[in-house]
């Protein structure tokens, strides 16, 4: 997992240094969430700090992918092992 968080950190300029991140409420005390947004790409970032599974509403619809897993995740409805996290990453339309 740690060489897929590297390599996902290398390749997606949302995580580049300058770009502005805010929490979003998981309505769970016990879940951080991050989000990280640019021109090209939205990075939603989920820590489960409790010891028990839970799901969260990041109150974003669609798809987007894991970047640990590379699985297909949909960001309405994520589930979130006891004191796991799951980093979710979508490509956002060119706005014309």
């Amino acid at each position: 997992a740690l060489r897929r968080i590297e390599e996902a950190r290398r390749s997606h300029s949302v995580f580049d240094a300058g770009v502005p991140f805010h929490t979003i409420d998981t309505q769970n005390r016990a879940v951080l969430g991050l989000v990280r947004e640019n021109e090209s790409e939205t990075f939603i970032g989920l820590y489960n700090f409790g010891g028990e599974r839970c799901t969260v509403c990041t109150g974003e619809t669609g798809l987007y992918t894991d970047l640990v897993t590379g699985e297909a995740a949909d960001a309405g409805n994520v589930p979130l092992e006891p004191f796991g996290f799951r980093w979710l990453w979508k490509e956002t339309p060119a706005h014309p």
